[in-house]
């Protein structure tokens, strides 16, 4: 797996416990206080939320593109043997005894092996 992905992953899950962690210790705050105090704790109860779905969103892109780099990496390789595989033809047409002549539709020459 890329490092990117592993950083990913433990950025989200970190901030997730940050998240959490938070939360707790902002629910058992006294919330019988002053005005000023109470709002300064509801806009940081606030921003860890956004943090949090924020948080979320980046290890959802980051899952979706690791799926992708996947799936990339393995049409790459498909990719390479079947390159390799048509090599290995082209040699063996190439070096027959026999005359081998590939033509269209119309009857045009496209290939006669030398």
């Amino acid at each position: 797996m890329p490092n990117i992905f592993k950083i990913a992953y433990g950025a989200v899950g970190s901030t997730l416990l940050t998240v959490f962690a938070a939360g707790i210790l902002l629910a058992g705050k006294d919330q019988t206080s002053s005005p000023p105090e109470y709002a300064s704790v509801s806009f940081l109860i606030i921003l860890l939320i956004f943090l949090g779905c924020a948080a979320l969103i980046f290890g959802v892109l980051a899952f979706v593109m690791e799926r992708r780099y996947r799936g990339l990496l393995d049409r790459t390789d498909t990719l390479a043997e079947d390159n390799h595989n048509l090599e290995l033809y082209k040699k063996a047409v190439e070096q027959s005894e026999n005359s081998i002549v590939i033509m269209d539709e119309e009857g045009q020459i496209l290939y006669v092996n030398p």
